[in-house]
């Protein structure tokens, strides 16, 4: 499995560089089905100029999948921003609301704000 991801990196940045100007900012966002601290993200981190906006105000991590049930002790945060090390993130949070305890999403949605 952790080849599999690792592998969709790749090809992910691959297709990136392809149209990506080092002089353009670039952010990369999504479900990476990978903690923060795996080799998806260090893959990453090893070819753009990168910041995760979570850790930025958040020392403790959260998870973001929850399986529908609002809650996952055991998770990790698989759904990340990565913006560019040249813009400021002003703010991150992970949005939990939810409508009589129905989620719209398995995932809590991770939302920045930044200013470029």
């Amino acid at each position: 499995k952790e080849q599999t991801r690792l592998g969709q990196i790749k090809v992910l940045t691959n297709e990136v560089k392809k149209f990506w100007k080092k002089e353009d900012s670039i952010f990369i966002m999504g479900d990476f089905n990978d903690g923060p601290d795996g080799t998806v993200r260090k893959h990453l981190e090893n070819e753009f100029p990168l910041q995760d906006a979570w850790r930025n105000f958040h020392t403790q991590e959260e998870t973001s999948h929850h399986a529908f049930l609002g809650e996952e002790p055991n998770g990790n945060r698989i759904d990340w921003i990565m913006a560019d090390k040249r813009v400021k993130v002003l703010s991150a949070e992970m949005d939990k609301s939810n409508r009589s305890g129905k989620y719209p999403t398995d995932h809590f949605p991770v939302i920045a704000k930044i200013r470029l």
